[in-house]
């Protein structure tokens, strides 16, 4: 049996601040647990927020095993959501 479900949305870790130098560090230090991290900036209610993005993650292993990883390197508190891939 396929899986397609799991190629229909992308689960990818957030955490989103403020300040773009912060925003910054935190995907520095993620990039030390070998991880794919990345910054992307949006406005809301005439806010610039930036969010550092972990993913996105092919499969359930994937995901379990990044969950671990920074979780051991002090980031447990991302947050868990699920894109659409386009």
């Amino acid at each position: 049996s396929t899986q397609s479900r799991s190629s229909a949305a992308s689960d990818v870790y957030k955490r989103q601040f403020p300040s773009k130098d912060k925003a910054e560090s935190m995907r520095a230090q993620i990039i030390l647990l070998s991880q794919n991290v990345r910054v992307e900036s949006g406005t809301v209610q005439d806010k610039t927020w930036h969010r550092v993005l972990v993913g996105p993650f092919a499969n359930r292993e994937q995901l379990a095993s990044a969950q671990k990883t920074l979780a051991a390197g002090g980031f447990g508190n991302l947050l868990l959501q699920q894109r659409q891939l386009r």
